[in-house]
């Protein structure tokens, strides 16, 4: 049996660690999961924009580096790629495996420092359920996450050195803000506290040689991909995500007929006349970001209650809404007693004091995503991280007033193993991802093998959609209605120069203001052959269809 060591986040009243307890605990887990996935291929559809960018960058790693869309993600799609190299179902193996693997994190993570097995099972369970681990979007956030509590998990089990931990942890921030540039802020933080424990408490011979080949691969990674992300389509990185998330609440504010997809750029120069970075927003206009950041804060506080209420009760997990509210009536007051009790309060708070490092690791961690959320928009991927403590939190305060360490392993196991029965396939959950203007009938995998029927001569497809062609096994290269299309010249003139021979035109494309005015994109939709097009329908009932070129 393996022990956990006694320094370092470690109490010696915890419950007795057993591998083989943590093993079906995790197997439990993934037979849940393979339950959830069942019906993935068939039920969910492809969802463009960052998530397909990662995915492409990934594929192409050996032949191009791109050091500003998460190369550390994009190393991850690279390994992924050896098992499945077809973009499409590329994309749909990343989205399985991260729904199936958040959740064995989160157990792995909560038993390993200390939380008996029923708590620990329960809550990574309605997580796995939970449409915040299943809907969340892009699926980055995910990895990240899954990846620094593999290196928590490590720390526990495995070394003994507290030196070391801190460095291992420095490794896992540095690595993920390759991924998500935010974490920069949490490895430079943790950097300065490991640096001063070091110098505090440890001689050098106790870390330098551990530290030398983690060193090593932080070095060639910087040299590789330089610092992480700071651009978005040429323009400083903060500003593009202030100014998309500013316009999405305007257009929903004052139920403007302005597109986020294609309206942010002219959108926010009018409103940011002169300001080509955030920092300029923040000084030319302090109140309008200060504004923005008082709504964030109610929009945050609604998302984090929405979310741990469906860890605490995942609302799929239930057949009847009457039996979600029964449950959720009863237990709260339940817990809220608990609270009243003076040695559970004591052994709350002295759980709380002897995790204090790491909870501080843990708000580290967490401390970007926050940040992004109270500045720019409380979104479910950037609050993933702050979840992480919040769930530990969670589980010491559960794992104190229920009497899940009384019950025996075996009926535990036995209870575990009735919830995989209870587990929901993905056609029970919402539609993953709903687009704007895209058809409840539609799906965007029918139309991307569609393009892969097409010959392997070069492609240009124009369409509202992002990184279109990135799905493709074709020769085909976008011409988007957001980066690319200007309305300076007539769309025919764009269509001869650029060598337009595919369009994909839906609902959302027709309602670009600046396509109405011209004439000859009208011309083009009324007569398609008299441009050379020929159209075809894909999808039933539904006016998305495709024009192309012989």
């Amino acid at each position: 049996m393996l022990q956990p060591q006694k320094s370092f986040f470690f109490r010696e009243h915890e419950e007795p660690f057993s591998v083989t307890t943590l093993a079906l605990g995790i197997l439990i887990l993934l037979l849940a999961g393979m339950r959830i996935i069942r019906n993935f291929n068939e039920v969910v559809d492809i969802s463009f924009d960052d998530e397909v960018k990662y995915m492409r960058y990934g594929l192409d790693l050996f032949h191009q580096i791109k050091n500003d869309w998460g190369p550390t993600y994009n190393i991850w799609y690279k390994f992924l790629s050896f098992f499945e190299q077809r973009p499409i179902e590329l994309y749909l193996l990343n989205y399985k495996l991260v729904i199936i693997l958040l959740a064995i994190s989160i157990f792995s993570f909560l038993y390993s420092y200390g939380i008996s097995f029923a708590v620990s099972f329960w809550i990574s369970f309605c997580l796995l359920i939970s449409n915040t681990n299943v809907l969340t979007y892009p699926r980055i956030s995910h990895v990240v996450v899954c990846f620094f509590l593999g290196i928590m998990v490590l720390n526990k089990l495995f070394i003994r050195s507290g030196a070391k931990r801190y460095i291992l942890i420095c490794f896992a921030l540095f690595i993920g803000a390759f991924a998500r540039p935010e974490l920069m802020l949490a490895f430079l933080i943790f950097v300065a506290y490991t640096g001063y424990q070091l110098w505090k408490q440890y001689k050098i011979s106790e870390w330098l040689l551990f530290s030398l080949p983690f060193l090593g691969i932080m070095l060639f990674i910087f040299l590789l991909f330089k610092l992480p992300a700071n651009t978005y389509m040429g323009r400083d990185r903060l500003y593009g995500v202030f100014c998309q998330h500013y316009t999405v609440k305007y257009i929903y504010t004052n139920k403007a007929d302005y597109s986020i997809f294609i309206d942010w750029i002219a959108f926010s120069k009018q409103q940011f006349p002169g300001c080509n970075t955030f920092t300029d927003i923040v000084l030319h206009y302090p109140m309008v970001v200060l504004k923005g950041m008082i709504a964030n804060v109610k929009i945050f506080m609604l998302v984090i209650f929405t979310a741990i209420s469906d860890i605490l009760f995942p609302k799929l997990l239930y057949y009847k809404k009457s039996l979600e509210i029964a449950s959720f009536l009863l237990v709260f007051p339940i817990l809220a007693l608990g609270l009243f009790s003076k040695n559970r309060r004591s052994a709350i708070w002295q759980q709380l004091k002897e995790k204090k490092e790491l909870f501080f690791s843990l708000l580290v961690f967490a401390l970007p995503g926050f940040a992004s959320s109270m500045v720019f928009f409380p979104r479910p991927h950037y609050l993933l991280f702050l979840l992480i403590p919040v769930i530990l939190l969670l589980a010491i305060f559960l794992d104190n007033i229920m009497p899940s360490k009384k019950i025996k392993l075996w009926v535990m196991m036995v209870l575990a193993l009735l919830f995989v029965q209870r587990t929901p396939g993905i056609e029970k959950f919402s539609t993953p991802h709903i687009i704007s203007g895209v058809c409840p009938n539609q799906s965007y995998k029918t139309f991307i093998r569609e393009l892969n029927k097409r010959t392997d001569q070069p492609h240009v497809i124009f369409s509202n959609i992002h990184n279109l062609s990135m799905m493709t096994d074709k020769n085909f290269t976008d011409f988007g209605a957001e980066e690319d299309y200007t309305s300076d010249k007539p769309f025919s003139q764009h269509i001869q120069e650029q060598k337009i021979d595919h369009i994909l035109v839906t609902e959302f494309l027709l309602q670009d203001r600046r396509l109405k005015k011209d004439s000859s994109w009208l011309q083009l939709m009324a007569n398609p052959e008299a441009f050379g097009f020929r159209k075809k329908m894909l999808f039933k009932d539904c006016p998305t269809y495709l024009l192309y070129k012989e």
